[in-house]
Parts: structure tokens; sequence; C-alpha cells
């Protein structure tokens, strides 16, 4: 849904489309009516975090309408009930046991339901220091995990990258998004029409893809997420390709003396 909504918001971001604004908020209502915690948050942040161009005003006020929609869906029954294991919590709570199950702290005190992440986190912070910067081998977290949560891999992929490339390898990572990012954005700005939806579609969704890393392994269910991803990366370097052909074969050729 997320990928999906990276795209409309795009092409709303350039067209000016309300049509496509009301489906924005159609494929945003998906995970609220799911219930999954991140897939509301990173779907949510698409379109005030859009890399397209779009105003400063737009994306404060759409900041703000969404936070407040997200403090009334925090306090239904439902996403309660999802949250703790007690059906009642706080946003205060919620934020701070969010914060503690990515850095391996304990959040039991809260009540809030991590589903076994930041346990898998304090399991694997020996191995990390053990093998801080180069890891220790591809797929290592599997045999670990297995044993100890019948789970082939940990429910966030930087933990993972970490644990199995070591700290150098999760940042070389990183620092590979975030130049592919900038890359696509720049590139995005000599495009027009369908193309530019392409490549500032394909660079924002690095950002939803960097959440979901948190809390899933979306990097491995390149099917639902990369592929499309990168499909759309690929239509608009191919664009930008054609249209650098175009224009040089428009330039004059120099008269000869």
């Amino acid at each position: 849904m997320s990928m999906m909504a990276t795209w409309i918001i795009t092409r709303y971001s350039l067209g000016n489309q309300k049509s496509d604004l009301q489906r924005w908020l159609v494929l945003a209502m998906v995970p609220v009516v799911f219930t999954t915690r991140m897939g509301m948050l990173a779907t949510a942040c698409t379109l005030p975090f859009t890399l397209a161009p779009l105003g400063l005003r737009k994306r404060l006020i759409t900041l703000g309408i969404i936070s407040l929609a997200g403090f009334f869906v925090f306090q239904t029954e439902t996403v309660q009930q999802k949250m703790f294991y007690s059906g009642q919590g706080t946003v205060t709570q919620a934020f701070e046991a969010g914060i503690a199950m990515i850095s391996g702290e304990s959040v039991i005190g809260t009540g809030f339901k991590d589903h076994s992440r930041s346990g898998m986190r304090i399991l694997l912070q020996s191995g990390i220091e053990r093998n801080y910067w180069f890891g220790n081998g591809a797929n290592a977290t599997e045999s670990i995990l297995v044993r100890m949560f019948r789970l082939a891999h940990p429910h966030n992929d930087w933990l993972r990258l970490q644990y199995d490339y070591g700290t150098l390898g999760m940042w070389l990572f990183a620092v590979t998004l975030a130049a592919q990012c900038l890359h696509a954005f720049f590139a995005a700005r000599r495009l027009h029409g369908l193309s530019a939806v392409f490549m500032y579609a394909g660079a924002s969704a690095f950002i939803p893809m960097v959440l979901y890393m948190f809390t899933d392994n979306i990097i491995l269910y390149v099917s639902w997420f990369g592929n499309l991803q990168f499909a759309m990366l690929g239509l608009g370097y191919a664009a930008l390709g054609h249209q650098r052909i175009d224009a040089r074969s428009l330039t004059p050729l120099p008269v000869q003396p």
C-alpha cells in the first residue's frame, strides 16, 4: 500500500489532481483497517515527506492533519488492543517503547506489544559487540533465532544487517540508499510528465522503506516493495537516457569553414 501511495502522491504533487489525493486517502486507510502499526506510519509519511515538488504550506497542513488524525486513531479500541497487552496506553508510552524496542532496552514495564523484537535485539547484541565492525557472516542470525524464537530472521532489517555484516556493512548499505535517493531526486528534476513521476516516486519510496526496515524484513520481500521501486527508478533512468539522446540529436552540427 505504501508503494502505491508513494506513486499516487507523486502524481498529485506534479499534476495537482484532487482525485489523486482522494485515492491516497483510501490507500492510507488500508493499514488503519488492518491495524498494521508501521504500515500506518510509513504510508502516512508518503504525503508530507514526498520528494516530489510540493509546497511547504501543503506539507505543513497535511502533516498537521495527519498527526491529529493519527492521535484519534491511536485512541481507538482496536489500535489500543494492538499496541498494549492491557488494552490501554498513551502515545508517550508507545513512543518510548518503540525507541527501546529498536535500541534493545527492556519494554516490559510499558506493557507494549513488541512481539519479541526487543528480546531478539538483546539476544543478538552480544554477537554484534563481539564482531562489531565486520559482523558474523551472511544469515548468521538464522541459526540463533530459529533455536530461540523459531524465526529465520529478526523483524528488523537494520539489526540483521548489523549482526550479519557488521556496523560497517550496515552503514555502507545506509549510505548507498541515501546516495541512490539523492541521485534519483536530482535526476527527476530534469524530467517531465510520466517520466518524472517514475523517478520521484522511486526516490520517495526510500522513506517508507527505511521505516519498514526497523520492524520488518522488507529487503527480503522484494516482490512486494523493492522490485516495484527499482522498476520505477529503472523506467525513470531509461527516460532520462532517451532525453539526453534526443537533446544531442537536436543539437545543430558545427558549420565547417
